[in-house]
């Protein structure tokens, strides 16, 4: 993984809230849902795109053309210190919104015979929270876009650039809905909830689901790419083996066999030779 799990546990825990937050906003309005409501609303995309943002930062310096030093601070725990330090922006943010306009309800009526008990909260604030998440946004979808072309092993860069591009085009649709249906406050909220959701389903599908799908359906692409003839050997031998172990073999008894293309011998000094004859043994000296 070019960053490393760490950032990638930060990511799942900023979807987690993406998730939580919904039950937090159709929850009954009182003081203490209202203060985590103002909280939650911006941390936990903040979190999730302050993550993205220092994986996307740390690749870019790392293949910055002509640039033979190596870059400082792409440790792991430097880079979760740098995501904890973006997200803690957010949370300054949403405690001085607190601080400026104390959490609280209010009485709506949509019509002449109806109440509705609300959080108070007016749209220019929920947009000063929102600003900072759309400056991540914005500065993800850049770097991704500028990462696109580095090496292929590092197509994690591609993952990014779907995540980000589509998490873009759902902010950018969300504004004009919301906008647009200030007086009906239901559509206001449903559409929030939708939106924040989707911002951690998209993060979810885009980024993480083809790792899992390597990790159960081709376990031989899940290492390190090797560019020795034993190496590639390895690889052949790995896919050899997940082939003959599938479910649907087992079931019926049968293995497809596979010829390996190399044929290597290995002596104690570390050195190798291939034969074109297609054996798949292997003799060690």
């Amino acid at each position: 993984m070019a960053s490393g799990r760490e950032l990638c546990y930060c990511m799942l825990a900023g979807i987690a809230l993406c998730y939580g937050i919904t039950f937090v906003l159709v929850s009954p309005p009182s003081e203490l849902v209202c203060t985590l409501t103002r909280i939650l609303i911006g941390l936990s995309m903040a979190t999730v795109y302050a993550a993205i943002l220092v994986k996307t930062n740390r690749l870019t310096r790392v293949f910055k053309p002509n640039s033979a030093l190596r870059p400082k601070w792409i440790g792991p725990t430097t880079q979760v210190f740098f995501c904890a330090i973006l997200a803690s922006v957010q949370l300054g943010v949403a405690l001085v919104w607190i601080w400026l306009e104390p959490p609280g309800t209010a009485i709506q009526y949509p019509s002449r015979t109806e109440a509705v008990l609300t959080c108070k909260a007016t749209i220019s604030h929920l947009l000063i929270s929102l600003f900072y998440c759309g400056i991540l946004i914005i500065a993800c979808t850049i770097y991704a876009f500028k990462t696109r072309e580095i090496p292929e092993n590092f197509n994690e860069t591609r993952l990014i650039g779907f995540t980000m591009y589509s998490t873009s085009i759902l902010w950018l649709a969300f504004g004009p809905i919301y906008f647009a249906t200030q007086n009906n406050f239901r559509i206001q909220l449903a559409s929030l909830c939708i939106t924040i959701s989707l911002s951690g389903t998209v993060a979810l599908t885009c980024f993480f689901a083809p790792k899992v799908y390597i990790c159960l359906f081709q376990p031989y692409k899940n290492v390190r790419t090797r560019s020795s003839a034993v190496g590639k050997l390895v690889n052949q031998q790995m896919r050899f083996i997940s082939q003959i172990t599938s479910p649907e073999q087992q079931s019926t008894g049968h293995y497809n066999k596979m010829p390996i293309s190399s044929y290597c011998t290995a002596s104690t000094n570390g050195g190798y030779s291939e034969s074109p004859s297609g054996n798949s043994n292997i003799k060690i000296y």
